[in-house]
């Protein structure tokens, strides 16, 4: 049996590039790995990042004589605006390509087959929102049935007007959310008809104060007339006081 990937982490504590490739690599040849679930949470994490270096672009610091080449003059160093313009570049694409990479291990590590994903759902969503990952979020929220997130999803971004052009958001979503929404309405209306049911025949047909609040009414209209008269009487008033 091989030896589970996660026990390696802490030699690429400072290499998070060459960490990417090593578990791309690994879970290209490994499909049934015990660490399954703890190598797609790492992959994810470094996918959805903003700051690592896209690994096809990345340079090595280590040339193949074994000299460190972050020690060395560039040839480049006059030019140091085109040189930061190029990886300003370089890194977006990395980025969007990571995101893309991101959202295909989502999908592919939560098949239709099974109920949860080879992955901690709870931390993919976390990373999504930290990373403000929509696409992801969006599939993990269809996948989650979390129909009402998926609508606020939109919503936040201010994208509601066009949400039935989007072709992950399809109809089925929004007729099972609107569904939903209609059945916990229907049932607030059923409760207050009951309550206004129930408050109706307290009480009787020759009754004309009902019986539950009759005692406090005459303690407040009692206070009422005590008040009313001694306001009658200021002699009274100031001889008590």
């Amino acid at each position: 049996m091989l030896p589970s990937p996660i026990d390696f982490l802490n030699i690429f504590v400072h290499y998070p590039h060459a960490l990417l490739e090593f578990l791309e690599k690994y879970t290209s040849k490994v499909k049934d790995s015990s660490a399954q679930v703890e190598i797609h949470n790492t992959l994810l994490e470094l996918y959805l990042s903003h700051d690592l270096d896209f690994p096809s672009i990345s340079q090595s610091n280590i040339d193949d004589g074994g000299n460190d080449l972050a020690h060395r003059p560039s040839k480049e160093v006059s030019n140091g605006k085109a040189i930061s313009d190029k990886k300003d570049v370089n890194d977006e694409k990395g980025h969007q390509e990571r995101r893309r990479k991101g959202l295909t291990l989502l999908k592919s590590a939560w098949p239709s087959e099974l109920e949860q994903p080879l992955y901690d759902v709870d931390l993919a969503i976390i990373l999504c929102e930290m990373n403000d990952f929509k696409e992801g979020l969006l599939f993990l929220y269809e996948k989650m049935k979390l129909y009402k997130e998926v609508i606020a999803c939109y919503m936040q971004v201010h994208d509601h007007e066009d949400t039935g052009q989007k072709p992950c958001l399809s109809l089925s979503v929004i007729k099972d959310y609107i569904a939903r929404k209609l059945e916990h309405e229907s049932q607030l209306i059923e409760e207050d008809r009951r309550a206004m049911e129930k408050y109706q025949r307290c009480l009787g047909d020759n009754e004309k104060e009902c019986p539950e609040c009759a005692p406090e009414y005459r303690t407040v209209l009692e206070t009422k007339r005590s008040l009313e008269q001694s306001s009658k009487n200021p002699d009274q008033f100031f001889q008590l006081v």
